[in-house]
């Protein structure tokens, strides 16, 4: 059953009001090596459980956060959050894809309105396991 868990493997500058693809550097678990260059390609067809987190590390006041899952380069899924505080912040999302072609691939964007550069840090997250035949 394919199932992978990654985070970057440092902080990562994102862009203010630009979706940006996050780096995930490391790989907690990679159950059937269907996780590389920060891109998830299960090859496997059925319903998958997809998460993603994107958590801030700088000070954050009255910024808006999104994370969104992309699949074969568009958006399909995403969360969005208001928040006000000094100690960073995050949005998570989850979702349930039915995976029905081979080809698919799914990767992680984040966005915020902050109005400068903020950096996400190694605790975002994106990972993603099949829900059983």
């Amino acid at each position: 059953t394919p199932a992978f868990s990654a985070k970057p493997s440092g902080t990562q500058d994102i862009p203010n009001t630009t979706y940006t693809k996050v780096t995930l550097g490391t790989e907690n678990f990679d159950t059937d090596g269907k996780f590389a260059s920060s891109t998830f390609t299960p090859t496997v067809a059925g319903r998958y459980l997809i998460t993603a987190h994107a958590q801030y590390g700088d000070s954050v006041t009255e910024c808006k956060v999104s994370v969104r899952i992309y699949k074969n380069g568009s958006s399909i899924a995403s969360a969005h959050g208001w928040y006000q505080s000094s100690t960073g912040s995050g949005s998570a999302g989850v979702s349930i894809i039915d995976v029905s072609d081979a080809d698919d691939y799914y990767e992680m964007y984040t966005w915020h309105n902050k109005g400068e550069n903020l950096l996400i840090t190694t605790y975002s997250s994106f990972a993603a396991c099949k829900l059983g035949d």
